[in-house]
């Protein structure tokens, strides 16, 4: 068993016997055999605790942890992983969900880029494809060929999105600087942006798996149980992007401005539109124009690390506007409002095009949603849904 050199961790919870004994296997049976398969029953039912039990009756390579009581998804990540530590032969890990399917390369193709990597590429991964409950492919072509784009960004691009996804290896050296898994459900996402503050990575796009969505026990479909428990994912997401950028020095880029007068439906609907925005390095100023200063009461059950709460009862919106910019210190400021839809990468087009432009003038998106530089700010400016260079706009308003 000393030459085992790959540290494979699978929390078990709630699973269907089907989706489990399929799991099981794809590790099992993986081309590359040389691996411990630290399995924690983190207070799993009897017939999950039967099938693991019987299968380390057959297999030398798994090694049980078996807990009374469900702790959650983190604790049991950090057990395995305590676990694999224990051994000096193990120098690369992963772990795996009990109810993805794992194709037989797996391990073998990772590994061998990790081994004929520079030292400093520290994370392997590779693409896999999203399956339903009857285990039928969930994505379109157009949508997986957009993955494959997504997953071959750098490493910088982390921070808007996750784009390393289900299928890795990493090497243990680095996972000893890194930690410990924190916040459930965003447990790799938060990993992988703490990683890769300490190493390069490397990708390939052959599929490696197939990634279960739909089913009532995948953690999918655990964070949209209901809308409360969106936000609480969302929060964190967010949270943990705000962290690795304070822990690099990057500083906020934008400032956005929402005028809320009564926190109606429509209101509320259209900033929690917003947090999906793929560029997500800003301040969200909200301004409580509600004659009782309501609003940010009611937004306490949709929290998110970005907000700012300001108090100006029956101010209109313009005024409002005008008033906050003075103390507007972000490069760029962006004017929000409740009257139009906006696509997810709607701000990163407009940074990019005023930016472009030498920070020069506003951009906004036209009737198309695409893009448009306006040079010259007039007597017309601010205006809604534009976007402005901090600095300039100060200059033409006086400040």
């Amino acid at each position: 068993m000393s030459h085992q050199d790959v540290g494979i961790v699978m929390p078990i919870y709630r699973q269907r016997p089907e989706y489990l004994t399929t799991a099981l296997q794809s590790i099992l049976q993986q081309e590359y055999p040389h691996f411990r398969l630290v399995i924690v029953l983190d207070g799993a039912e009897p017939h999950v605790i039967d099938i693991i039990y019987e299968a380390a009756k057959h297999d030398s390579r798994i090694d049980v942890i078996q807990l009374q009581e469900n702790q959650g998804l983190t604790n049991a990540l950090n057990l395995g992983f305590k676990r694999c530590h224990q051994f000096p032969s193990i120098k690369y890990l992963t772990w795996v969900s009990s109810d993805n399917v794992h194709y037989p390369p797996f391990i073998g193709t990772l590994r061998s880029l990790l081994e004929t990597s520079p030292s400093h590429v520290g994370l392997a991964y590779g693409h896999y494809r999203l399956i339903n409950e009857d285990g039928q492919m969930a994505w379109s072509t157009e949508q997986e060929e957009e993955f494959r784009r997504v997953q071959q960004l750098p490493k910088e691009s982390l921070l808007e999105q996750n784009l390393i996804g289900a299928a890795f290896l990493y090497r243990t050296n680095f996972a000893e600087q890194v930690g410990a898994y924190r916040y459930d459900t965003v447990d790799d996402y938060d990993y992988w942006l703490r990683l890769t503050e300490h190493c390069d990575i490397i990708y390939t796009p052959t599929t490696l798996m197939e990634y279960r969505i739909g089913s009532t026990t995948s953690l999918s479909s655990q964070i949209v149980t209901s809308k409360q428990s969106v936000r609480t994912f969302r929060n964190l997401i967010h949270q943990v992007r705000l962290e690795a950028r304070q822990r690099r020095g990057i500083a906020v880029e934008t400032s956005v401005i929402y005028c809320m007068e009564e926190g109606s439906e429509q209101e509320i609907n259209q900033l929690e539109s917003f947090q999906y925005q793929i560029a997500s390095n800003y301040n969200f100023i909200i301004v409580d124009r509600s004659p009782v200063g309501q609003i940010q009461r009611l937004l306490s059950v949709i929290p998110d690390p970005r907000y700012r709460y300001y108090g100006m009862a029956g101010m209109n919106e313009e005024a409002c506007f005008r008033s906050l910019v003075p103390n507007i210190y972000t490069p760029y400021i962006f004017w929000f409002g409740v009257e139009r839809f906006l696509y997810v990468n709607a701000l990163a087009q407009l940074l990019e095009r005023l930016k472009q432009a030498g920070n020069h003038g506003t951009t906004y998106l036209n009737d198309q949603h695409q893009p448009v530089s306006q040079l010259h700010l007039t007597s017309a400016d601010p205006r809604k849904f534009h976007l402005y260079g901090t600095e300039e706009l100060k200059r033409h308003l006086g400040y």
